[in-house]
C-alpha cells in the first residue's frame, strides 16, 4: 500500500496519467461513443434529434471520462457567467453572515454561483476586491459598503454590472439599496421608553457620523418632539463609559457593540437606566434589568437585495430605489404590549406547586419556583425574580411562599411595598402618573 504513495507508485501514475492528458473534451466523448460532435453536443444541451440509444452510449461515454461541460464558455457566448459577487465588511458579524444566507438562497434558486470577500472595513480593500470581481465579469454585486466614496463603481453599473448595497447607502453613486428601517426603529424604541414614564432619554451612537446612528436619532428626535419632549443636546451624545451617573433614565445603543459595552459599564450599578439595543443580543431577557432589543430580519435583507439583482439582470430598467425592511422592537416579554409594563420584584422562596406543573412532589421539598404565573421573568441572584406584567393588572401569588414581598415600580418611579399571601390577589394599583 505505501509503494501506491511513493514517487513513482501505482496511484501517483494514475494522478500523473490524467493530468498529462488534461480535461477530456466532446471531441473526445464523440470519439468514445462512436459519434459525431454534435450528437455530442445536442446530448449535452438537451436538443432533439438523438435517438434514446445513441443518448444513452453518449451519456455512458461520459459518465466513463469524467468529462464536465465547459460552462465558462457556453455563458460567454450569451453574454453572461451567472456568477454575482458579495462583499461583506466582516464575517464575524452575525448579521452581515445571516445577509449572505439569504442571498444564496435567491443565487441559487436562479442558477448563479457566489463569489463573496470581507474587507475589514477598509475602503481601499472594498474597492479592489469590487473591481477583481468585475474583472472577472461578474454579473453583479451585492455589497456591504465600508464608509466612504463608492464612485469607482459607476464605470461598472454604466458597464452593466448590476449592484445593490445592504444595511448601510452607497455614496456618490446611484444604485439599489436594501435597509433596516433604522430611522423607524429609533422612532418606536423612544416611543416605547416614553409610554413607560421615561423622560430624560439618552443616546449611545458609538460613531455618531455613521448611516445608522444617523437614522436612528432622527428616530429619537421624531418622538421625542411627537411627546412634546425636549431633549438635551449631552443626552444625545453619550458614550457607555459616560453612563453610570448620567442624568438619564433610560438609553438607545446604536448597535451590538454599545449595547454590550453599556452593560458593562452598568453592570455593578444601583441606579440603572433602562436599555433599548438596536440588533439581537443573545441573553437580552436574562440581563438585569432586561434588555429591549430592535431585530431586523437580516436573512430577509439578504434575499430581497438578491431577488432585486435578479430583477436587474433580467432587464428591469426603474430607476434605483431603496427598500426599507422592517425594524421590530421587542420587550422582555416579547408577546406583552409595548405601551406599558408595571415591574413586580418578588422576594421570597417559590414552593413546589407540582399539581400545577405536572411533576412529582417531594414531601418537605422546597425549591426556587419560576413562579411566572403567565409572565415573563428574568431570574436575579438573591432568590429574586423580575416578573413583567400588562400595566393595570394585578398578581396572585400562587406557588410563591406563605409570604412574599412585592414591590411595584412604574417605570423607573417606585409606587409602594407591601406583603401578600398565598393566593392573595395584589394590586392594580393607579399608574396614571
Amino acid at each position: 500500500m505505501l509503494s501506491t504513495l511513493l514517487p513513482g507508485g501505482q496511484m501517483n501514475k494514475q494522478v500523473d496519467e490524467v493530468r498529462g492528458a488534461g480535461r477530456p473534451t466532446m471531441k473526445d466523448v464523440a470519439s468514445k461513443a462512436g459519434v459525431a460532435l454534435k450528437t455530442v453536443s445536442r446530448v449535452v444541451n438537451g436538443e432533439p434529434g438523438v435517438t434514446a440509444a445513441t443518448a444513452s452510449r453518449v451519456l455512458d461515454a461520459i459518465e466513463d471520462l469524467g468529462f464536465r461541460r465547459n460552462e465558462s464558455a457556453r455563458l460567454l457566448r450569451t453574454g453572461q457567467t451567472a456568477t454575482l459577487g458579495f462583499i461583506a465588511e466582516d464575517w464575524a458579524d452575525p448579521d452581515q453572515a445571516a445577509v449572505y444566507q439569504g442571498l444564496e438562497e435567491v443565487a441559487r434558486g436562479n442558477g448563479y454561483l457566489l463569489y463573496s470577500g470581507s474587507t475589514n472595513r477598509d475602503p481601499e480593500r472594498e474597492q479592489k476586491l469590487a473591481l477583481a470581481m468585475c474583472a472577472r465579469r461578474v454579473d453583479g454585486l451585492i455589497v456591504i459598503p465600508t464608509p466612504g466614496s463608492h464612485d469607482y463603481l459607476v464605470s461598472e453599473i454604466e458597464a452593466g454590472v448590476a449592484a445593490v448595497f445592504v444595511l448601510q447607502p452607497p455614496a456618490l453613486v446611484r444604485a439599489d439599496a436594501v435597509l433596516p428601517d433604522e430611522r423607524g426603529g429609533g422612532r418606536a424604541a423612544v416611543a416605547h421608553l416614553i409610554a413607560q414614564g421615561h423622560r430624560r432619554i439618552g443616546f449611545v451612537p458609538g460613531d455618531p457620523a455613521a448611516h445608522r446612528a444617523q437614522e436612528l436619532l432622527a428616530g429619537y428626535a421624531e418622538a421625542m418632539a411627537a411627546a412634546g419632549l425636549a431633549a438635551d443636546p449631552g443626552w444625545t451624545r453619550l458614550t457607555a463609559g459616560q453612563l453610570p451617573g448620567a442624568p438619564v433614565t433610560a438609553v438607545l445603543c446604536a448597535d451590538r457593540t454599545q449595547t454590550e459595552a453599556a452593560l458593562r459599564a452598568l453592570a455593578h450599578g444601583h441606579d440603572q437606566p433602562a436599555i433599548v439595543g438596536f440588533g439581537d443580543l443573545a441573553l437580552a431577557d436574562l440581563v438585569s434589568p432586561p434588555v429591549s432589543v430592535l431585530h431586523y430580519d437580516s436573512v430577509l435583507i439578504g434575499r430581497t437585495a438578491g431577488e432585486l439583482l435578479i430583477r436587474r439582470l433580467a432587464g428591469e430598467e426603474a430607476p434605483p430605489r431603496t427598500v426599507h425592511v422592517p425594524v421590530t422592537l421587542i420587550t422582555p416579554g416579547a408577546t406583552l404590549p409595548v405601551s406599558r409594563e408595571t415591574r413586580l420584584v418578588l422576594r421570597g422562596r417559590a414552593q413546589d406547586h407540582a399539581e400545577e406543573q405536572g411533576q412529582d412532589r417531594r414531601a418537605g421539598h422546597d425549591r426556587d419556583e419560576d413562579a411566572d404565573l403567565g409572565y415573563r421573568r428574568a431570574h436575579l441572584p438573591g432568590r429574586r425574580e423580575i416578573v413583567v406584567a400588562p400595566g393595570g393588572e394585578g398578581l396572585e401569588p400562587r406557588g410563591l411562599g406563605a409570604h412574599v414581598t412585592v414591590g411595584f415600580w412604574h417605570g423607573r418611579e417606585f409606587i409602594r411595598l407591601r406583603r401578600a399571601r398565598w393566593g392573595e390577589r395584589v394590586g392594580p394599583f393607579d399608574q396614571s402618573r
